[in-house]
C-alpha cells in the first residue's frame, strides 16, 4: 500500500512538471505569443520585433549581402553571465557596422525576451525544415548550415553563441562581445 501511495504521489508531481528545452517548445506558447510569429517571405520583408522561422541555409545566403554580420543564438530568459540584454547586442552591432541576426534556439520563456527593449526582428529555427523537433539535433543542423558545413556533421566543443562573419565567411565564434562593449556595462 505504501508503494502505491509513493507511485501515485510521484505521478502527480511529475504530471505537474513542465520540461522545457527538449524540443522547440512551440506547443507551450499561448495564443498571443503565437501571433508574434510570422511567415518568412525573405529578409527584405521582416518587421521590427516580429519573429520569423528560418533555416541555416537561408541565413547563410543572406550573410553574403552584408560585409560584416553577427549571428547571435539566444536562449530566452537565459540566466548566464554571458547572456546580456538584447539592446546591448543591437548597440554593439550598430556602433561597429555589423548587421545583427538574433536567432532564438527555442520558444521557451519567450515572454522574457519580448519584455526587453529592442527593435530588431527575431528569428527562430525552422524545425519543420530540419524534420525534427529535438533541440540538440535542429540546433546542430542549423549551425552547420549557416556555417557552410554538411548539415548533419558532428560538431566539436561548444565555442559560444556569437558568430562573427565577413560576408558568408565565419571569422570567429565568441561567448561574449569584445571587450570594448563589456567595459561600458
Amino acid at each position: 500500500m505504501k508503494q502505491l501511495f509513493f507511485w501515485f504521489g510521484t505521478l502527480i508531481i511529475l504530471n505537474s512538471c513542465v520540461v522545457q528545452g527538449l524540443t522547440n517548445d512551440f506547443g507551450k506558447l499561448n495564443d498571443s505569443e503565437k501571433a508574434l510569429i510570422h511567415d518568412f517571405e525573405g529578409f527584405s520583408e521582416v518587421e521590427s520585433r516580429a519573429i520569423y522561422e528560418i533555416n541555416g541555409k537561408a541565413l547563410r545566403e543572406e550573410l553574403k549581402n552584408h560585409p560584416k554580420s553577427i549571428v547571435y543564438k539566444l536562449s530566452n530568459g537565459c540566466p548566464s553571465e554571458y547572456c546580456k540584454p538584447l539592446q546591448l547586442y543591437e548597440n554593439f552591432a550598430k556602433e561597429h557596422d555589423y548587421h545583427l541576426f538574433m536567432v532564438m534556439i527555442g520558444y521557451a520563456n519567450l515572454y522574457e525576451t519580448m519584455e526587453q527593449p529592442f527593435s530588431s526582428p527575431l528569428y527562430a529555427i525552422d524545425t519543420d525544415y530540419y524534420e525534427t523537433s529535438i533541440s540538440y539535433k535542429y540546433n546542430r543542423y542549423f549551425d552547420n548550415d549557416f556555417m557552410g558545413l554538411e548539415t548533419k556533421a558532428k560538431q566539436g566543443e561548444y565555442a559560444g553563441s556569437l558568430y562573427f562573419f565577413e560576408g558568408d565567411s565565419l571569422v570567429e565564434v565568441r561567448r561574449e562581445l569584445p571587450e570594448e562593449l563589456n567595459s561600458q556595462d
